[in-house]
């Protein structure tokens, strides 16, 4: 499961706030930023990545560790993402990503599938995610193009598997 990677960090801030990072093969933790609370903005450049860091690295926390990743990186996780994995997800399509999961795996769908385990008050009840606009122009330039190859991939095996919102509801009971 592949999730917007604005919303990722935007969630990631909220939740952890400023993090030292792993430098040095993860021997040392550093504090990277400027300030002892670092701004969303700031904050965002040095965490982003995320994604593009699981596929690549051999870490315990990938998402912790320094160098930032490269254009290689988003390349290597790219080739990963779309010969190392039989299924992909996108976090803000989650009831058709269950769905397509069980259309191309088998087994029933369960009504657990659909809880939101991990509501976030920041959503405000809010379908539309957080504010990018706290980003001040911020977009992710690694997990942007890895995150856009997930969604061709979703969408082009949505279309294989004719799954959609009608098949999904009689399959699964949602929408």
């Amino acid at each position: 499961m592949l999730r917007q990677p604005e919303q990722r960090v935007i969630s990631q801030y909220n939740h952890y706030g400023g993090i030292p990072l792993f430098v040095n093969n993860m021997q040392t933790r550093e504090w990277p930023y400027r300030s002892p609370h670092p701004t969303l903005e700031e904050y965002a450049f040095l965490n982003g990545g995320c994604t593009v860091r699981q596929l690549t690295r051999e870490a315990l926390v990938p998402c912790d560790t320094f160098p930032l990743p490269t254009s290689e990186d988003v390349s290597l996780a790219t080739t990963v993402l779309r010969e190392g994995f039989a299924f992909v997800g996108i976090t803000e399509q989650w009831a058709l990503s269950v769905c397509m999961f069980r259309v191309m795996f088998g087994g029933q769908c369960l009504k657990s599938d659909f809880v939101d385990t991990r509501p976030g008050e920041a959503y405000n009840g809010s379908d539309d995610g957080y504010d990018t606009s706290e980003l001040k122009g911020w977009v992710d330039p690694w997990d942007g193009p890895l995150y856009a190859e997930a969604l061709s991939m979703f969408e082009s095996t949505r279309k294989v598997y004719g799954v959609d919102t009608s098949s999904c509801t009689a399959l699964c009971g949602t929408p």
